[in-house]
C-alpha cells in the first residue's frame, strides 16, 4: 500500500511541487513558474532538468540541477532582473527593515554548492553579467567571471573580498548614459572597483577600492578630467548611520587649458591653467539611512609656483533625499595675473551668500597703467536668478593716455531679480584728474540704474546720474562749484535730460538719439550777466559785466551736424578798459551746418557808449555773409547825429573798400568841450563825412572832410596861450585880432588818421570880424594824438567809478 501510494505520488511529483511552492511561497509574493525533476542513480541524487521562480517582476532559472548528499551542482543560473525602480514606486506599506545582529542557522554539514554558469540580465544592459561560483568548503565562496573574489558566511557575519571585471565596468557606464536626461557626452575607465568588508546585520565594516579615469566634454574643445585612486574606508554600528572615510582617496580633476572656451582666464591663472586640481576630504563623512549627511571639509586646490587657488567647503550638513543643503565656504587665490582675493560666506539648496577682500587687477589694456585695486563687499545669489552684490573699490592712481586720475573710489549697490530687472546705485569719487587740457578736482558721480536683463523683445533701461565736480580748470580757464543731473532713457533711442549748474547759471539739455537721428535741445534761461563774471575775469580780465541778462535756445541734430539757434542780451552794461556801453540789446538768431556758423541779420540797440565822445541811442544791425559785420549804425552824437553804412568786425586783413562815417548837426561848442581852453568858446552846426578803414592794424580815416552846416561864432577873450603868441608875433597881431570876435561863414576842413591815432587836419576858416567889419580866411594846419585825448577823458569820467563799485558791490 505504502509503495503504491509513493508511486502515485512520484507519478504526479510535478504538480504536488507546484501545490507545495504555491503553499509556502504565495505569502512572499514569489511564484514557481516551472519543475522538471526526477531521481537519480540508486535514488541518492535528484535532478532537475528545469526550475523557474518568478519574484516581483524578476525570473530565476536553473538548469541542469544535481542534489547529492555532498553537492549542490547547477549547470546554469539565469537570473532575468525587473526594471530598477525608485523607492517612491515600491510598496509603502511595507514594514521597513529593522538592522539586527546575524544569527544565521549555518548546517554542520551540507552539500556544497557550484554553479559552473551564472547569468544577470538587467533589461538595459547591453550584455549580462556572467560569472561562476564554487563553494570550495562549506560557506567559503569562490566567485570568478565578471565578478571576482571570495565570500564567507559565519552565524554572526558575512565577509566579501570581490572586484568587478574592468570589462563589465564598461556596460555599466553604458547603462548609466541611458538614464541620463541630458546627453552628456563622457568617458570612464573604473580599471579598479574592489570591495572587501564584514557585514555583522547590524553593522558594517568595508573598504572600497577605486582606480577611475573619466572625461567630460561639454562642447567641441572643452574637455575635462578625472582621475580618482586609493580607498574609500565604510562604518556603521546600525546600519543607519554611516561613516565614510576618503583620507586615502586621492581625486584630480584636469588643467583648465584643456578647455578653449577658458583661454581668455589663462592669463589671469598662469601656471595654473596647466596644473591639475587636487579634491580632498580629510575628515569622515557621516550619512544617515533618512538622506541627512554631515561633512566636516572638503577642499579642491591647486598650486604652481607662488601662485595657488584653494577651495574649501566646510561644516556641510543636508539631506541627499529632500535636497538640503547648508555649508560654509572659503576661497583663497593668490594668482599672478589677477592679485590675492578672499572670499567666506555659506551656501544652502536655496542661496549662496558671502563677502570678499582682496587687492586685484584688471585685465591688461593698452596704454592702461594703474596700481592695484583694493575690492571688499558682500553678495548673494539664489541660483533661481536674483542676486544682489554691494562693493567697494579703490585704487591710489590709474592712468590712461594721457589721463591720470588719483584716489579712484567706486562703491557699488546692486540687485537682480529672477524675471531680469537690475536696480544699481553707483558712487564713484576722484580727487584729482590730470591732462595735458584738463585739469579737475574733486569729482564724484551718483549712479541709479534700473533696466531688464531678461526682457522679451525690446530691452530697455533707465539711469539717473548726479555729478559733481569741485574744480575744473581747461586751458587756462578755472570754473569751481560745476554741477551735472542726468535722466536717461535706453531703448531703441536713447533719450536724456541733463541739467548743468555752476554758480547760478543753469543749463538744460535734452537729446533724442537713435541710428537715424541724435536730436538735440540746449536751453539757457534768463541769467544774470554778472554771474559770468568769475569766468569773463580769466578770459578777459579788463572785461566787467555789471548787469543786464542773457539766454540761449540751440536745436538741432547732432548726427548731421545742423542746428538753428537763437540768443537773447537784454539791457547789458558792459565795461571794457575805459569804454562803457550801457543797455545793450540784442537778439540774434541764426543755425550752425556742419560746423559753420550762420547768423541772421539782426537789430542791435544801445543807450549810451562812452568811448571818449559820448554815443546816445545807438542802433543798427548785427549780420553775417562770410564775415561778421554791423550796417545802418545811427545814434547821438554832441547834439547831432552820426551814421555808419557798414563795417566788416571779422577777417580784417581781407582788403575792402573804406566804410563811410556820417556825421550832422555837431555843435561846435561840444568839439570844443572834449578839450576845453579857457576864454576860448565856439558855436555852430558842423558835418563831416569820414571814409574808415578797419583792419589787424586799428582804425584809420583817408580823405575825410569836416565842414560847417550853419553860421557860427568864434569868440576868444583873454586866452593866455593865444595872447602868448601874439607877444611873440607882434606882426601877425592885427590878423590875429581878427580872430577874437569872428562870425563864421563856413569851415571846411581835410582829415586823416593814422591807426595809431595821429590826427591831421588842414582847415579853412571863413568869416568876418563884426568890429572890423573885415572879412577873415584863416587856414589852419592840425596835428594832435587823439587817442591820447580820448583816453584822457574816458579815465576822468566818473562813470567808469561808478561801474566798477557797482559790480564790487555785487561780488
Amino acid at each position: 500500500m505504502l509503495v503504491t501510494a509513493l508511486a502515485v505520488a512520484y507519478g504526479f511529483r510535478s504538480e504536488l511541487t507546484h501545490m507545495l511552492a504555491k503553499h509556502y511561497l504565495q505569502h512572499q509574493g514569489a511564484t514557481l513558474t516551472c519543475s522538471r525533476w526526477q531521481w537519480g542513480s540508486q535514488l541518492l541524487a535528484i535532478d532537475a532538468d528545469r526550475l523557474c521562480l518568478e519574484y516581483q517582476g524578476h525570473a530565476l532559472t536553473l538548469e541542469g540541477v544535481t542534489l547529492t548528499p555532498t553537492a549542490l551542482n547547477i549547470a546554469r543560473a539565469h537570473v532575468q532582473a525587473g526594471p530598477i525602480v525608485s523607492n517612491d514606486n515600491q510598496d509603502k506599506q511595507a514594514s521597513p527593515w529593522q538592522p539586527a545582529p546575524l544569527a544565521l542557522l549555518l548546517p554542520l554539514k551540507r552539500p556544497l554548492l557550484s554553479i559552473a554558469e551564472a547569468k544577470v540580465s538587467f533589461v538595459d544592459f547591453s550584455r549580462p553579467m556572467t560569472f561562476a561560483i564554487e563553494e570550495t568548503q562549506i560557506n567559503h565562496f569562490q566567485i570568478t567571471g565578471d565578478i571576482q573574489g571570495q565570500w564567507l558566511l559565519k552565524a554572526d557575519a558575512i565577509e566579501v573580498d570581490v572586484a568587478l571585471e574592468r570589462d563589465f565596468t564598461k556596460v555599466l557606464g553604458e547603462y548609466i548614459k541611458t538614464q541620463q536626461n541630458h546627453a552628456l557626452d563622457w568617458h570612464a575607465d573604473v580599471v579598479q572597483l574592489a570591495l572587501k568588508g564584514s557585514f555583522m546585520g547590524n553593522r558594517l565594516d568595508a573598504s572600497l577600492a577605486l582606480h577611475l579615469d573619466g572625461e567630460l566634454r561639454t562642447e567641441p574643445h572643452c574637455l575635462w578630467q578625472l582621475a580618482s585612486r586609493g580607498r574609500v574606508h565604510i562604518q556603521s554600528e546600525d546600519m543607519r548611520q554611516y561613516l565614510i572615510t576618503a583620507q586615502q582617496l586621492q581625486t584630480e580633476l584636469g588643467a583648465l587649458s584643456h578647455c578653449q572656451a577658458l583661454d581668455k582666464y589663462s592669463a589671469y591663472l598662469g601656471e595654473l591653467a596647466e596644473t591639475r586640481w587636487q579634491l580632498n576630504s580629510r575628515q569622515p563623512i557621516t550619512v544617515h539611512m533618512n538622506g541627512e549627511f554631515n561633512l566636516p571639509e572638503l577642499s579642491m586646490a591647486n598650486r604652481a609656483g607662488q601662485q595657488s587657488v584653494l577651495i574649501e567647503a566646510n561644516n556641510s550638513q543636508g539631506n541627499w533625499q529632500t535636497l538640503t543643503l547648508s555649508s560654509e565656504y572659503l576661497l583663497a587665490a593668490q594668482l599672478d595675473g589677477i592679485g590675492s582675493l578672499q572670499s567666506q560666506g555659506t551656501l544652502t539648496e536655496k542661496q549662496l551668500q558671502g563677502h570678499f577682500l582682496g587687492q586685484v587687477a584688471l585685465p591688461p589694456q593698452p596704454e592702461l597703467e594703474y596700481q592695484p585695486l583694493q575690492a571688499k563687499g558682500q553678495f548673494g545669489y539664489d541660483y533661481l536668478g536674483s542676486g544682489w552684490l554691494r562693493a567697494d573699490v579703490e585704487t591710489p592712481a590709474l592712468s590712461y593716455q594721457d589721463y591720470q586720475l588719483k584716489s579712484l573710489a567706486l562703491t557699488l549697490d546692486g540687485s537682480l531679480a529672477a524675471d531680469g530687472q537690475v536696480e544699481a546705485k553707483l558712487t564713484t569719487a576722484v580727487a584729482a584728474l590730470n591732462s595735458p587740457r584738463l585739469k579737475a578736482r574733486t569729482l564724484t558721480q551718483q549712479y541709479h540704474i534700473k533696466a531688464n536683463a531678461l526682457a522679451a523683445g525690446e530691452r530697455q533701461a533707465e539711469a539717473k546720474v548726479q555729478s559733481q565736480v569741485g574744480d575744473l580748470e581747461l586751458e587756462g580757464v578755472r570754473l569751481s562749484s560745476l554741477e551735472l543731473d542726468s535722466n536717461l532713457s535706453f531703448s531703441r533711442v536713447i533719450e536724456g535730460t541733463h541739467i548743468a549748474s555752476w554758480q547760478d547759471v543753469e543749463a538744460l539739455l535734452k537729446h533724442n538719439w537713435s541710428d537715424n537721428a541724435h536730436a538735440l535741445s540746449v536751453v539757457i534761461n534768463d541769467t544774470e550777466l554778472p554771474t559770468f563774471m568769475p569766468l569773463v575775469q580769466q578770459l578777459e580780465p579788463e572785461l566787467v559785466l555789471s548787469g543786464g541778462t542773457v539766454s540761449l535756445h540751440l536745436e538741432g541734430d547732432a548726427l548731421l551736424e545742423r542746428f538753428d539757434w537763437q540768443m537773447d542780451i537784454n539791457n547789458a552794461d558792459i565795461l571794457y578798459q575805459s569804454y562803457l556801453a550801457q543797455s545793450f540789446t540784442l537778439a540774434p538768431t541764426g543755425s550752425v551746418n556742419s560746423g559753420a556758423l550762420q547768423l541772421d541779420t539782426t537789430k542791435f540797440t544801445l543807450s549810451e557808449v562812452r568811448a571818449g565822445p559820448v554815443l546816445k541811442e545807438v542802433s543798427g544791425m548785427l549780420g553775417m555773409d562770410e564775415d561778421l559785420y554791423i550796417s545802418q549804425v545811427q545814434g547821438n552824437i554832441f547834439d547831432g547825429t552820426f551814421a555808419l553804412d557798414k563795417l566788416y568786425l571779422t577777417t580784417l586783413g581781407k582788403e575792402r573798400v573804406p566804410t563811410l562815417l556820417k556825421l550832422e548837426g555837431i555843435r561846435a561848442e561840444n568839439v570844443l568841450a572834449l578839450e576845453p581852453q579857457q576864454g576860448i568858446s565856439v558855436k555852430g552846426l558842423l558835418a563831416a563825412e569820414l571814409p574808415l578803414r578797419f583792419n589787424e592794424q586799428g582804425i584809420s580815416i583817408e580823405n575825410g572832410r569836416i565842414y560847417s552846416q550853419a553860421a557860427g561864432k568864434l569868440t576868444i577873450d583873454n586866452n593866455a596861450a593865444f595872447n602868448a603868441v601874439k607877444e611873440q608875433q607882434q606882426q601877425l597881431g592885427p590878423m590875429l585880432a581878427m580872430l577874437e570876435n569872428l562870425d563864421i561863414n563856413s569851415i571846411n576842413a581835410d582829415v586823416d588818421l593814422t591807426h595809431d591815432g595821429w590826427l591831421t587836419m588842414a582847415m579853412q576858416l571863413k568869416g568876418k570880424n563884426p568890429e572890423h567889419q573885415q572879412e577873415v580866411n584863416f587856414n589852419y594846419n592840425h596835428q594832435e594824438n587823439i587817442y591820447t585825448l580820448f583816453r584822457a577823458l574816458r579815465l576822468s569820467d566818473e562813470i567808469t567809478k561808478r561801474v566798477e563799485q557797482e559790480y564790487q558791490a555785487k561780488e
